[in-house]
């Protein structure tokens, strides 16, 4: 077999091996970002669900932990569901803004912004001790 043989015959397992395993990793790649959109959703779903009830501390944690997934997803995903996952970063950071104006305005003069900052800081722990706990889950299902 000659040098001009064998340059062909590698260039043809080439393209076959990829051809072979390219598509099976872009469908992981779908299944990767479908699963970080759903925990994604997931988080801002519980904080719809905390500003309905009324806890805007609570909700504020959530839309910005979610928000910040959705923009991994972005990093991560470019050309996955680019739109969509523009939409609700906006709509996280709409919703942060509308929180923070609820909770400034219902400040009294007397409350002091140190017990609204520990609050926060908690409410930030409780977010990410359910990661964890959501994580621990997970590989405990596997």
């Amino acid at each position: 077999m000659n040098m001009f043989q064998k340059i062909k015959l590698s260039l043809v397992l080439v393209f076959l091996l990829t051809s072979i395993f390219i598509p099976k990793g872009l469908a992981a790649n779908d299944r990767e970002a479908n699963d970080a959109w759903f925990i994604a959703y997931e988080t801002y779903e519980k904080a719809g669900n905390c500003f309905d009830a009324g806890n805007y501390s609570s909700a504020l944690l959530y839309y910005k932990k979610a928000k910040d997934n959705f923009s991994e997803i972005g990093v991560n995903f470019p050309n996955w569901n680019a739109e969509l996952v523009n939409y609700r970063i906006e709509q996280c950071t709409e919703k942060e803004a509308t929180i923070k104006k609820k909770l400034l305005s219902s400040i009294s003069k007397t409350q002091e912004i140190s017990l609204i900052e520990e609050n926060v800081n908690l409410q930030s722990r409780l977010v990410d001790i359910e990661g964890e706990l959501s994580k621990v889950k997970d590989s405990l299902n596997k």
